[in-house]
């Protein structure tokens, strides 16, 4: 009786840790499965890298690495993208002065969408009063924050319909931060619209921690005096670098 009680006891330890380790790796190859996909249809989308001296007035729909204001919880003293150690450094600024280059009557501009970004089927029309007028491109710059991919997806569209009324020249870029399901519904959201799609991951994975700030940075704030930014959401931002990569990076897919 008593080797028959320790039989079982072997079997259902091994049957759980079996499942547990199974659960393990299927998760983990369903993951890669998806993040192979996403590669491969980020691919697969039309992209046309060129460049025009027309004159462009953008506007890039975002979260805090689009703009950020002060903020006092997290030490943030500036009104740009955060973790830019300057205005002109952020990616919104470096995107304005490559098209001034080309056209110095381009413009972007830009807005912080985080509260879209979290419940995406919020009524956009109270987000954009006058400010898609004269819009020839508009740029979605956001998906780091999503809590709910299904939401995202129906909200997305709504948001693109909405901005379809003002310009058909609508460009989805993927997160900064590695978030494959969240990547798969603006890649799907993307194709399905026959919209450009700039895939963004790819710098932090490559360039690792060269594209953060590191928290030893010196920061500006809106008046140009230096501080550091020792809070550890500075660290889950690009640093200048990676601020231009996501610039440069928009740009080449733009035209």
């Amino acid at each position: 009786m008593v080797l028959f009680a320790i039989t079982l006891l072997v079997l259902l330890i091994g049957f759980f840790a079996g499942k547990k380790l199974y659960t393990k790796f299927y998760n983990h190859a369903r993951n890669a499965q998806i993040e192979i996909a996403n590669l491969y249809e980020a691919m697969c989308v039309r992209q046309a890298p060129s460049v025009d001296t027309l004159e462009h007035h953008i506007l890039c729909l975002g979260n805090s690495i689009t703009c950020m204001g002060p903020n006092d919880e997290v030490g943030w003293k500036g009104h740009w993208g955060m973790a830019a150690s300057k205005k002109e450094n952020d990616y919104v600024h470096l995107l304005e002065a490559i098209l001034k280059s080309h056209n110095p009557r381009s413009t972007v501009s830009f807005k912080n969408i985080l509260v879209w970004e979290l419940n995406p089927l919020l009524d956009v029309d109270s987000l954009f009063t006058g400010m898609m007028e004269g819009k020839d491109i508009i740029i979605f710059r956001f998906g780091d924050n999503v809590e709910d991919e299904k939401v995202l997806s129906q909200g997305l569209q709504n948001l693109i319909d909405y901005c379809r009324q003002y310009t058909s020249n609508i460009i989805i870029t993927g997160c900064f931060w590695k978030r494959i399901h969240t990547e798969s519904v603006l890649i799907s959201a993307a194709r399905t619209n026959h919209l450009k799609y700039v895939p963004l991951f790819w710098i932090g994975e490559t360039y690792g921690d060269s594209t953060y700030c590191q928290g030893d940075e010196v920061f500006y704030d809106v008046d140009s005096n230096p501080y550091k930014g020792t809070h550890p959401a500075f660290k889950l931002h690009p640093n200048d670098k990676g601020m231009a990569m996501i610039a440069e990076t928009i740009f080449d897919a733009m035209f």
